[in-house]
């Protein structure tokens, strides 16, 4: 695996728990792409995905983290039902770090 493409800020954690343990990669940070064609078939899919799935689940995400609260003018709401099942996690486990998701989102080369 590339760590450095998909893990940023990368230290490598020795792991004496095992003999010859590899490793463990303690991040700063996650990247994920998502690969989705571009043609007049997927696109208007794709868009509507793009706006009612990844972002409203990352702004309801972030919301609970009290992150970049605000929302596109093209969502109406948050994912409520994931905002309370991420908050029940939180509050059971009160020394979790609250993670923040931040996203980049490139439709087209035109956009």
């Amino acid at each position: 695996m590339q760590v450095a493409s998909v893990f940023g800020g990368t230290v490598c954690v020795k792991d004496d728990s095992v003999p010859c343990a590899p490793c463990r990669i303690d991040a700063s940070a996650f990247m994920l792409t998502i690969l989705l064609n571009n043609n007049d078939y997927s696109n208007p899919t794709a868009v509507e995905w793009e706006m009612e799935v990844l972002i409203k689940n990352i702004k309801s995400f972030n919301y609970v983290a009290k992150y970049q609260e605000t929302l596109p003018a093209q969502l109406k709401d948050y994912n409520w039902d994931l905002v309370a099942k991420i908050q029940k996690i939180y509050d059971d486990n009160p020394k979790m770090l609250k993670l923040k998701i931040d996203y980049l989102s490139e439709r087209s080369i035109p956009d």
